[in-house]
């Protein structure tokens, strides 16, 4: 009756009617669209296996990332369906690639953690995160005042860099190389999804985010990060506020929701104050180290 077995491009539009409106399998959705099924191993590839229904409904999709991160977004199903959905999306990703992680709908993610436990020997840093959502009926706008938003560019990349190491380090407890994080931002500035605020007065930069994942007429944003010495002071807000803004209120907008994800109170008053409003669950189980398959 149900069985796992890899995507193939027959496939698609199954799997994208699957994602449909889960935010909980925003990533993969966006990750498809921009770089389909075949894996490279290229930033936004993956392995791709679904459980399907007599051979046809998808109930559950596994995604092992190129960054090895397993997403997982699944209906209600066995548990043992889930397992096998998990081990052989592993099996099936190419050799050498390691397991960092898994990410998405919060029960699933607490059943590969029974399994791939975190431990002494293995520590991973875990979150249960809110999702939310800000369109144009709920936006609200937050007022600059002596600051401006751009796109970040080529001569930002080691400011923004270090702050990837930080905000890492910071939001989900973990140490990434200097190299892997300067390769992130430049993938960001590159695809103009990295936005920074600077002060009008000296053009200092003292925040960051960027709009990592896009599906259709919704973008997550991601990466929020404000450096320390200008804490308090609003500048993630105002940010947010003008992406925000920009994607979806300005006369040239293509998107209509904002979403993203996070657990830190802080950060919620920040987003609640520009408008965002909760809208579903989103769990991250992330290892300290790789585990090698």
């Amino acid at each position: 009756m149900f069985s796992v077995r890899k995507l193939t491009e027959t496939d698609i539009a199954g799997a994208l009617r699957f994602f449909g409106g889960r935010h909980d399998a925003f990533f993969a959705h966006s990750n498809i669209l921009e770089k389909g099924l075949k894996d490279t191993g290229a930033v936004f590839c993956a392995t791709y296996l679904g459980l399907f229904y007599k051979e046809k409904q998808i109930k559950a999709i596994a995604a092992h990332c190129w960054n090895g991160n397993l997403l997982i977004s699944a209906e209600n199903v066995e548990t043992n369906q889930l397992l096998e959905l998990a081990r052989s999306t592993l099996r099936e990703s190419p050799e050498g690639r390691t397991l960092n992680g898994f990410l998405g709908t919060e029960w699933a993610v607490k059943e590969l953690l029974n399994v791939f436990p975190a431990t002494a020997d293995k520590p991973a840093s875990i979150s249960y995160n809110k999702m939310y959502y800000c369109d144009r009926d709920s936006f609200n706008k937050i007022e600059s005042g002596s600051s401006i938003a751009r796109l970040a560019d080529g001569k930002d990349l080691d400011t923004v860099s270090d702050w990837r190491v930080k905000f890492m380090k910071d939001s989900v407890g973990l140490s990434v190389s200097d190299k892997e994080c300067r390769l992130r931002m430049e993938t960001d500035i590159e695809r103009k999804s990295l936005h920074v605020l600077e002060r009008i007065s000296d053009g200092h930069m003292v925040a960051m985010a960027s709009t990592t994942s896009r599906v259709g007429a919704k973008f997550m944003i991601g990466n929020v990060y404000t450096s320390h010495p200008f804490r308090g002071k609003g500048y993630a807000k105002k940010l947010i506020s003008s992406v925000v803004e920009d994607l979806i209120c300005g006369k040239t907008a293509q998107y209509n929701t904002a979403l993203l994800f996070t657990d830190i109170p802080a950060a919620i008053k920040v987003y609640k104050a520009v408008g965002f409003r909760e809208c579903g669950n989103y769990m991250m189980v992330l290892y300290q180290e790789p585990v090698i398959l």
